[in-house]
Formats: structure tokens, sequence, C-alpha cells
């Protein structure tokens, strides 16, 4: 399923786990697979004195509260109520089913069921 996303929103910050990936993807052997590579570079991100990890826990920390600021901003300026409430915010369309559904529960048979009951009858219809 495609989640929509407003794109004024912040980006969110990248761990210190991920800077490492991609720092570690630029120096693999290039003849290695994408689920390989991520495997050798867990064992070897686990293996790193916490010196070694330093670097990249700081840049993650910094990137971290750049994040925070930004999205404060954001929250503040009243843009992320704004996108909840937004009318021209795209909508996923209705499926086969829901769209029978809504038409076949304004039937006269039907009307008056429980909406469980609505459901049960109209999916042995369709």
């Amino acid at each position: 399923t495609t989640s929509f996303r407003d794109p004024e929103r912040p980006k969110k910050n990248s761990t210190a786990w991920l800077l490492y990936l991609s720092d570690y993807r630029k120096t693999a052997p290039k003849d290695l697979k994408g689920k390989e590579v991520m495997s050798e570079a867990a064992s070897k991100w686990k293996t790193l004195a916490n010196s070694e990890k330093q670097p990249y826990e700081s840049k993650a920390a910094e990137e971290k509260k750049k994040y925070e600021a930004a999205m404060k901003e954001y929250t503040d300026s009243g843009k992320k109520e704004a996108w909840k409430r937004d009318p021209a915010k795209p909508v996923r369309p209705l499926s086969g089913f829901m769209r029978y559904a809504q038409e076949a529960r304004n039937s006269p048979d039907v009307k008056d069921l429980k909406m469980t009951e609505q459901t049960k009858v109209v999916g042995e219809k369709w």
C-alpha cells in the first residue's frame, strides 16, 4: 500500500547504523548481493568498538537534533494539522466490493438489518 505523505514534512533522521551502512556499502566488494552486504555489515557493526562507532553516533545525534527542530517548526506552523484535514489530500479509492456494498446496503431487503448482518448478507450476494 502506498502511504501519502506531506511533501513539506521534514525527512526523518538517519540512525548511526544507517550512516555506517551507507559508508560500508561504498567500501564493500562489488560482487556481494544486497542481503550479503547487510549481513556482513551487521556483523562488523556488532564487533566495532565504541570509539569506532562514536563518529556515526555523534552524526546521528546531530541529525536527530536538526530533525526535531525542523519537525517542531513544521508542527508549530500548523502545516501538520492542515495536511491532516486538507480536503485536497489524495484519498485511496474504494475497492470494487466496497462500492458494491455501499449500493447494496441501500436496498430495501438489507436496509433495516444491523450493520454486521448487512455485511454478511452483502458478502453472500457478492
